[in-house]
C-alpha cells in the first residue's frame, strides 16, 4: 500500500471489505461514505468479485490491480453504483477469459467495425469489443439493481461521457448482446 494510503475495513451485508483512500483529502472520505451508503442499499453480492476498493481523486476509475473509483459524483449514487459494477465485470471477467473471447470474437463478426479510441469506444479496437460485453453486464445489472427505466436513465447519461458508442450500442442492441453472452455462460448468476 503506497505511502499515505488510509485503510478501513468494515462488513456490510455479510461482505468484508476493504477501502483505500489515496490522499486521506475530505472529497475521498465523501466517496468513501457514499461507497458505504450504497453498499448499505444494494444487495450486490451478486455483482462482487472484488472486495478491495481504492479511492483516489482524480483517478481514471479502473478495475485492476485494485478496483478504483474517483470523486467526480458525489451526488450522483446512481452513476458511482454504476462505476462500482463496471468494475466488477471486469473481474468477473478475467475468471472467464476463454468464454470472454469467444464472445468477444462473435461481437466482431456483428459489428466489424467499431471505434479504437475515446470518447466512442475504448482505448483500443479489443478493449471497445471487450467493453460491449463488460457495458451489457453492467447495463444487466442495473436493470436488477435499479430496475429498467432507472437502468436505462444511467446508462443514456454514460453515452455522453464515456465509451459512447460502446454504451449506445448495447442500448439499442441489448437483445442480440445477451444473447451472445448467454451462448458463452457470461451471464451472472
Amino acid at each position: 500500500m503506497p505511502e499515505g494510503t488510509e485503510r478501513s475495513e468494515f462488513t456490510i451485508r455479510g461482505t468484508r471489505w476493504a477501502l483505500e483512500l489515496a490522499h486521506g483529502s475530505e472529497s475521498e472520505r465523501r466517496a468513501a461514505e457514499q461507497i458505504r451508503r450504497i453498499l448499505k442499499r444494494h444487495d450486490l453480492a451478486r455483482w462482487t468479485f472484488m472486495r478491495t476498493i481504492r479511492i483516489q481523486d482524480g483517478a481514471i476509475p479502473h478495475s485492476h490491480p485494485v478496483l478504483t473509483l474517483n470523486t467526480r459524483n458525489p451526488d450522483r449514487d446512481d452513476i458511482v453504483l454504476a462505476g462500482f459494477i463496471h468494475e466488477q465485470i471486469h473481474w468477473f471477467l478475467e475468471e472467464r477469459a476463454e468464454a470472454a473471447l469467444g464472445a468477444i470474437d462473435e461481437l466482431r463478426a456483428s459489428y466489424p467495425r467499431v471505434p479504437s479510441s475515446p470518447p466512442e469506444g475504448a482505448r483500443n479496437q479489443f478493449s471497445t469489443y471487450l467493453h460491449l460485453v463488460v457495458n451489457a453486464l453492467e447495463y444487466t445489472a442495473l436493470r436488477d439493481v435499479l430496475g429498467p427505466a432507472e437502468a436505462d436513465s444511467v446508462m443514456k447519461i454514460q453515452a455522453k461521457r464515456i465509451y459512447r458508442w460502446i454504451y449506445r450500442t448495447v442500448l439499442a442492441d441489448f437483445d442480440r448482446i445477451h444473447t451472445v453472452l448467454e451462448r458463452h455462460g457470461l451471464l451472472i448468476s
